[in-house]
């Protein structure tokens, strides 16, 4: 009765940890860019694809192996 509950419920938190995974990238990219260095910093987007999601599904995966996801429900 329930499992379909904690389905629903881990998605949503792995949607939420992927949205703010991705904010945070994009929050670091900026930042990275606003700076004023000697040099001037960029990233092609294929890379930036790879990078976020490489990011995401490690962090996903590290998210699932530890059980993150079920404690953040019985909380």
């Amino acid at each position: 009765m329930f499992s379909r509950h904690y389905r629903k419920v881990k998605l949503l938190f792995g949607l939420s940890d992927v949205v703010l995974i991705a904010l945070a990238f994009e929050a670091a990219y900026r930042t990275r860019l606003r700076l004023h260095f000697d040099h001037r910093f960029y990233i092609d987007r294929p890379a930036i694809a790879f990078l976020l999601g490489a990011a995401i599904v490690c962090w996903l995966a590290i998210g699932y192996w530890f059980d993150v996801y079920e404690k953040l429900d019985s909380a």
